[in-house]
């Protein structure tokens, strides 16, 4: 233990006598351990946390690839998914998503920019998550006819609405076009993350 003690000291002295040689290896260390955290919370966020949804452990996600002209990851097209949806029995339920960002209205407020997400009717059975007000989309609303509905986050039902229950049917424009919000999802829903 003497010994210890003694070589401690001795190291001790030794990173004062040489500041320059102490100034770098606490930067070297720093760096490193700074870059060995983000890295862990990167792999733990993708790949050891499971996703936040019921039988997480059974949903499938699906991109498209066209190697012969060098793309390597691309959506998969509307169609597609409606033939895979049509011809496979392999499947509970599929759902097809697109993402973007859209001018947001309601009201007399001021006009924001939001990121949104269009669904097909079967998505929130495929992740197993429902509305905690209002409802879900339906079949008739998938449809390219179809009465355009709107479910918010609840973010923005906070913010824009202060926590209104009676969103539920009312209009808001959404990229200059009017629309009737069917549900609010719940707190914590975040969908693409």
């Amino acid at each position: 233990m003497n010994t210890l003690l003694q070589d401690l000291r001795y190291g001790f002295r030794m990173l004062l006598k040489h500041k320059s040689f102490t100034i770098v290896a606490i930067i070297a260390l720093g760096l490193g351990i700074g870059a060995n955290t983000a890295i862990f919370s990167l792999v733990n966020g993708v790949l050891l946390r499971p996703l936040p949804y019921p039988d997480a452990d059974r949903i499938v996600y699906f991109e498209g690839q066209n190697l012969e002209r060098g793309i390597a990851q691309s959506n998969i097209s509307a169609p597609d998914f409606e033939d895979w949806t049509s011809q496979s029995s392999a499947f509970a339920h599929t759902a097809f998503y697109w993402t973007g960002g859209a001018a947001f209205a309601a009201g007399n407020g001021e006009p924001e920019r939001v990121p949104r997400a269009g669904v097909t009717s079967a998505f929130f059975d495929v992740l197993g998550v429902q509305p905690m007000l209002g409802r879900a989309f339906v079949a008739d609303e998938h449809r390219p006819n179809g009465t355009p509905v709107a479910i918010l986050s609840e973010g923005l039902w906070k913010r824009r609405f202060g926590s209104d229950r009676d969103i539920i049917g009312k209009t808001i424009t959404i990229s200059a076009r009017p629309v009737t919000v069917v549900g609010v999802m719940p707190g914590g829903f975040e969908f693409p993350e």
